[in-house]
């Protein structure tokens, strides 16, 4: 995808030639030549009568070597570790171009799920001296963070007691987020 990586270039075949038979052993040759260069993480061959021939397209989609993974969480309280295990990102890992819309909507579900119901997710990359490996780049800002405005304890057959005792040792207090750990 030329549009996450404009330095990314289409591979010369040299297995399958205009004019050559099209058959699925050169088919796969094909892929396997594409995918040899390390630079794309799947191919996929398109095949359709066209004229007097075979008219053969190849779809790839690039992938980069991650050399550094920079993440910035703009004070928020989140576990950096934690947002790089979800994003299943780490150096020397692999970045797909198709992958990174995904992954940041993966993140933006995490946040919804520790209490933060608008965050700002950006994953971006920067080129390497390598051509082959990228920066990764990953913004957080989680906004507002959700609070328990209000508790309730129903034990309709306790004794006034034992709901004050319910009440004092249960974790989760008024104004903590609901996924907050109570220090």
């Amino acid at each position: 995808d030329e549009r996450a990586w404009p330095d990314v270039k289409l591979p010369t075949i040299g297995v399958l030639k205009p004019g050559d038979p099209f058959t699925r052993p050169a088919a796969r040759d094909a892929i396997g030549e594409v995918l040899a260069t390390g630079a794309f993480a799947d191919a996929r061959i398109e095949a359709r009568n066209e004229g007097g021939g075979v008219k053969v397209t190849i779809r790839v989609v690039p992938r980069k070597v991650i050399d550094a993974v920079r993440l910035d969480l703009h004070g928020a309280p989140l576990d950096g570790d934690e947002i790089l295990r979800e994003l299943d990102l780490s150096t020397d890992g692999e970045v797909v171009a198709n992958e990174l819309p995904k992954q940041r909507l993966r993140l933006e579900a995490l946040l919804h799920r520790r209490g933060f119901p608008a965050p700002s997710v950006a994953i971006t990359t920067r080129p390497h001296a390598d051509p082959l490996r990228v920066l990764v780049e990953v913004s957080v800002t989680a906004g507002a963070p959700r609070k328990i405005e209000r508790r309730v304890i129903y034990a309709p057959d306790a004794t006034r007691e034992e709901r004050e005792d319910a009440e004092r040792v249960y974790a989760m207090k008024t104004g903590m987020r609901p996924d907050e750990e109570r220090k």
